[in-house]
């Protein structure tokens, strides 16, 4: 999701706009970056420890859960309401 986001994010906003995994961080740029972290459920262990790794940055969740992990450790969080991904 926001691989695919991402070029829209930029030309709407007028920044650079990079997507990473939470896996595979890259190096910060920019004089006032913002780290957008993206879990759908919110307890991803990947997402939380990203979160952990860029601590001191500005922050924002975008979550599928109002109640979660991920929105207690960022400074902002925004509900995407997309519920639960259900595996048949």
């Amino acid at each position: 999701g926001a691989l695919a986001a991402a070029p829209f994010m930029q030309e709407i906003l007028g920044l650079e706009v990079s997507a990473h995994a939470p896996s595979l961080l890259p190096k910060i740029r920019g004089e006032r970056p913002l780290i957008v972290f993206i879990s759908q459920g919110g307890h991803s262990t990947n997402t939380l420890r990203a979160i952990e790794e860029l601590r001191g940055y500005p922050s924002l969740a975008l979550t599928g859960a109002e109640e979660c992990r991920v929105n207690e450790v960022c400074d902002r969080h925004v509900l995407m309401a997309c519920g639960p991904e259900e595996c048949m």
